[in-house]
């Protein structure tokens, strides 16, 4: 091979390497913003209304907490409120359950009861409050608010819900990763392997006072990353 061939073959393959490299790095801008926008996403939305659905419960209580029915009126409103009602398709929740130091009475009749599961987990009884519980393979965020009588109402929500909701949507969402972190451990989302994670971002729930202190974590598939931009980088080597 003369000197001008070889001259000319290792010009275009630095050509085809550049851009590969090139490519790559547009690859992996693409991945980055993918990651950040399931991020927000969940943040904006799925907290967003978590929060709206807070605030209702908040004046709800104030109003029961107005009005002080008696515990029957209470327990007969709430259960003819709830019977005339249909959850939209969107949310999954469980209870409300009245309870107070030593009882638990289910408002939704005809659904499974769980006043067991919450009376183990559940402590603080006649304090607002809110944490995680989790049962039946679910994970769910409680609220409880202290109401008349010494009797307290806790809700529970699958923020999950939201969460897969905004991931489904997201593009390549079957390579993205999330996971909800409390004290270290994963409470829900996806399983989340740290040596498979790249791009990883999070964000923390102090400042959420509507919801229970924890870590979101949200990352892009390591392995999937390595091997496009693997292949892209080996193209050039193709056409030699």
């Amino acid at each position: 091979m003369s000197r001008i061939n070889k001259f000319v073959l290792t010009v275009s393959l630095l050509i085809f390497i550049m851009i590969s490299a090139v490519a790559c790095g547009i690859y992996t801008q693409m991945v980055k913003e993918r990651v950040y926008s399931l991020k927000q996403s969940v943040i904006d939305t799925a907290f967003a209304v978590a929060n709206i659905a807070e605030y209702r419960r908040s004046v709800a209580i104030d109003l029961i907490n107005t009005l002080n029915p008696t515990e029957e009126q209470l327990l007969v409103g709430l259960r003819t409120a709830y019977a005339d009602s249909v959850s939209p398709s969107y949310l999954y929740d469980v209870g409300p359950y009245l309870i107070s130091s030593d009882e638990c009475i289910q408002v939704k009749e005809f659904e499974k009861n769980y006043c067991a599961d919450i009376m183990q987990v559940v402590k603080y009884r006649h304090v607002k409050n809110t944490g995680f519980i989790s049962f039946d393979g679910k994970t769910f965020v409680y609220y409880l608010y202290p109401v008349t009588h010494n009797r307290s109402l806790i809700f529970l929500l699958g923020l999950e819900r939201f969460s897969l909701l905004s991931k489904s949507l997201a593009m390549d969402s079957e390579n993205l990763m999330f996971s909800l972190f409390k004290n270290g451990k994963p409470v829900t989302g996806d399983e989340y392997n740290a040596k498979n994670a790249i791009f990883t971002v999070s964000e923390a729930m102090e400042h959420f006072a509507y919801l229970p202190t924890g870590l979101y974590v949200f990352a892009y598939k390591k392995d999937v990353y390595l091997r496009v931009c693997t292949l892209i980088i080996s193209l050039p080597h193709w056409w030699q």
